[in-house]
């Protein structure tokens, strides 16, 4: 139990045992913040870029664990990806997750960005729609892995289920 009450001169006071885990979370949360906030104003100046690899099944220059996802799963390695932000943000929050995605063997990455102050989420969704659509043609596959964050993932639920997205 990591909280315990303890009597002390009459009172009572709230102990805590981890502190040490809760300072670490703390200064976590701080550094993730710093980041963000660093990071932020470049999706601001620049559009994000649809990042496609040219040769979708070649295998040189992959690592082992690369070279296993296209092994398994070659479609899955090379079907388009495309990342939606959460509310008041842009693509720059993806950006660590897209070096992961590309570590592990995915090279088709696209970002949507939509306005900050987002207060139509059927337009938004719309549009979401569009680009998937566009994405999906440009790629030759007919469907797209798409990750959502907060509101990016709820407009791509949106998309789906009120919109006839697939």
């Amino acid at each position: 139990m990591p909280m315990l009450r303890r009597a002390v001169g009459g009172a009572s006071r709230l102990v805590t045992h981890d502190v040490p885990r809760v300072t670490a979370g703390v200064a976590r949360e701080a550094a993730w913040t710093a980041a963000h906030l660093l990071v932020y104003p470049l999706g601001l100046f620049a559009a994000p870029a649809r990042r496609a690899r040219s040769d979708r099944h070649d295998l040189r220059g992959l690592s082992p664990q690369q070279r296993g996802l296209v092994h398994v799963d070659v479609d899955a390695a090379a079907r388009p990806i495309l990342l939606v932000h959460g509310i008041v943000d842009n693509h720059s929050i993806f950006t660590v997750m897209d070096r992961a995605l590309r570590r592990r063997g995915f090279g088709d990455l696209s970002s949507f960005d939509y306005p900050p102050f987002t207060s139509d989420l059927r337009r938004a969704a719309d549009d979401l729609g569009g680009v998937i659509e566009a994405l999906a043609q440009q790629s030759g596959y007919d469907q797209i892995h798409v990750i959502g964050h907060s509101l990016g993932g709820l407009m791509a639920r949106y998309y789906i289920q009120r919109r006839g997205g697939h």
